[in-house]
């Protein structure tokens, strides 16, 4: 289960499609550094959060996103 659940990890991190749209949803450059990546994250995540009044489905595509990451 284990090396099921590390290649399921590893096609999903490197499926071009996948990461290309992580990063645009967090307004990222395909170039960005990890901290950078985490900075964006971050101030999305606080921008669109629903107990600020964002919408809750806007915060779970974001975390997705990152999560991709």
């Amino acid at each position: 289960d284990v090396q099921r659940m590390l290649d399921s990890f590893w096609q999903r991190l490197t499926q071009p499609s996948t990461r290309q749209d992580a990063l645009k949803t967090l307004g990222c450059h395909e170039d960005a550094s990890p901290a950078a990546v985490k900075k964006a994250y971050r101030r999305m995540a606080a921008r669109h959060h629903p107990d600020r009044g964002g919408k809750q489905s806007d915060f779970i595509a974001i975390r997705k996103a990152y999560e991709a990451l």
